[in-house]
């Protein structure tokens, strides 16, 4: 059952669950499923709230507002600022993404086995078969050639001019009608996001789900169990910004708690609970930090808000082709993808203030572009109060070698003049590319975005140096799990939706193996 603000009418006081889990996005959707499934009594708390397919109307600003309130919110480093997209409703980021899918690379499979993460192995049967049984229910499928738009053509056609791999995507998606508001929620209901997948299905075995329920804190310490204290707001949010309405109180007893409240989200929570983790709750925070460059095609329309904003992506410098003799370590580890969205998301992407930006939102039809995304080197911390990342040197290099490509990529296909994410002013020519290594990234001017945080409760065998172990169950507190992208050692390289998911199934057996 979906319990939202309106159906509550007293305090609730709630127990003998099995499991309580925290967030019902990638992971938290799929760990309520399997265990729904295996007989437990389950209950999913959610911050947000719960819109069904006919709610999100297709008001870019209004469902961006609802299902992703805290877009844009900048990490702080000294000398850089990354902004981070997250989903916060009944499904999670799962609902505010375009539902691009990958496999966990083997390449990044094979650092996280020499982490420490045995089970994780390239060599082991069940990482692949349970891939595969995520894209059969999540009917993935390749996105055709002929519903790619003019923009995800530019690249397409400029890769293969200069001889770079590049593919159509993965995408969880049965029968797409190409509206373009994948990242604002599906209309019609045909994107196979966790709301329409693993919650409706973990609902229907008798999980249920309460809605604008934020965790104010976890107890452990009972011995048959936790308790779990948490508010559900009077009524639901109008606006993403404004603040949330205290509400009901709402006390839950459970026997083992699982927090799939995200990379930002699922730390903050253990760090409100006074879980210190021996120091290690909030480490290793780490992101994909994404680059943006657009190109001005005066004589053609590209409409690139129109359609699948994300259909191409080019992978020939990317993290998964790390054995390749071509491949450089120190530039490379980046993938390119067609970059767009709806006019107000592209505004806040766009460079430049005043009349540059006005230039730009007033040519609107006849922009495209390119957007860099890293396997990034370096972490930094969650706290209560801030994000703390900056850039490695790497990861300045990398990101500007990506920056340079996609600027040379679109000059190649036509555009008149080009603009990076580093600074306001237009590249007129290929002859001034030499400028964007002259400035870089490693300065907060630079407007650099994510969707793909990772870290603050890491996985390892050492309770030293990670928060839970290989089965995202914490060192020093039984019973506790944590499990979503927070728990991954290292950035992936590729978009991480199935691979939260992989784990989520992994965390899932190995609950149930135990008992």
């Amino acid at each position: 059952m979906i319990l939202t603000p309106e159906k509550i009418t007293s305090d609730v006081r709630r127990d003998g669950a099995d499991f309580l889990i925290i967030g019902s996005g990638a992971a938290g959707s799929v760990l309520a499923y399997h265990l729904a499934k295996a007989g437990k009594k389950v209950v999913v708390l959610e911050k947000g709230h719960y819109y069904p397919p006919e709610a999100m109307r297709q008001r870019e600003l209004f469902m961006s507002q609802l299902i992703s309130p805290n877009t844009f919110q900048p990490t702080s480093g000294k000398h850089t600022r990354v902004a981070i997209l997250q989903g916060e409703c009944y499904g999670g980021g799962t609902v505010a993404c375009d539902g691009v899918t990958w496999d966990l690379p083997a390449t990044v499979l094979l650092d996280w086995e020499r982490l420490g993460l045995k089970g994780y192995s390239p060599e082991n049967p069940e990482i692949g078969a349970i891939f595969a049984e995520l894209r059969e229910q999540l009917e993935v499928n390749t996105v055709p050639d002929t519903h790619h738009n003019p923009n995800n053509q530019l690249l397409k056609i400029a890769c293969e001019r200069v001889g770079l791999e590049v593919h159509s995507l993965d995408r969880n998606v049965r029968f797409c009608l190409r509206c373009g508001f994948c990242a604002q929620g599906c209309n019609y209901g045909v994107k196979n996001d966790s709301a329409q997948t693993f919650l409706k299905w973990a609902n229907e075995l008798g999980a249920d789900v309460y809605t604008d329920c934020e965790v104010l804190r976890i107890v452990p310490g009972r011995p048959e169990g936790f308790t779990v204290e948490a508010a559900i707001a009077a009524k639901p949010k109008k606006l993403g910004r404004q603040e949330r309405v205290s509400g009901r109180p709402a006390v839950f007893q459970t026997r083992r708690v699982i927090v799939s409240a995200g990379a930002i989200g699922s730390p903050r929570l253990l760090l409100k609970s006074g879980i210190q983790a021996r120091g290690n709750a909030g480490n290793r925070f780490t992101l994909h930090p994404t680059g943006f460059v657009h190109g001005l095609f005066p004589d053609q329309i590209i409409d690139a808000f129109y359609g699948i904003n994300n259909s191409v992506e080019c992978t020939h410098f990317a993290y998964v082709n790390r054995h390749r003799s071509y491949y450089d370590p120190e530039i490379h580890g980046f993938f390119l993808e067609a970059s767009f969205s709806q006019p107000w998301g592209i505004a806040n992407i766009l460079p430049g203030a005043g009349p540059t930006h006005l230039e730009l939102m007033h040519n609107l039809r006849h922009v495209g572009g390119i957007q860099i995304n890293c396997k990034s080197d370096n972490c930094g911390r969650v706290t209560l109060k801030e994000m703390g990342y900056d850039l490695s040197a790497a990861d300045n290099r990398r990101l500007i070698f990506g920056t340079r490509l996609a600027a040379e990529l679109l000059f190649r296909v036509g555009a008149a003049k080009v603009w990076t994410c580093i600074f306001p002013e237009p590249l007129l020519s290929p002859q001034e590319l030499g400028k964007i290594e002259k400035v870089g990234y490693a300065h907060k001017q630079a407007l650099l975005h994510t969707g793909h945080p990772f870290g603050g409760c890491t996985m390892g065998p050492d309770p030293e140096t990670s928060v839970v172990n290989e089965h995202c169950e914490c060192h020093d507190t039984p019973g506790l799990y944590v499990c979503d992208a927070s728990v991954f050692p290292t950035t992936i390289g590729v978009n991480p939706y199935l691979s939260i998911m992989m784990v989520a199934r992994r965390t899932a057996k190995a609950i149930l193996a135990q008992g």
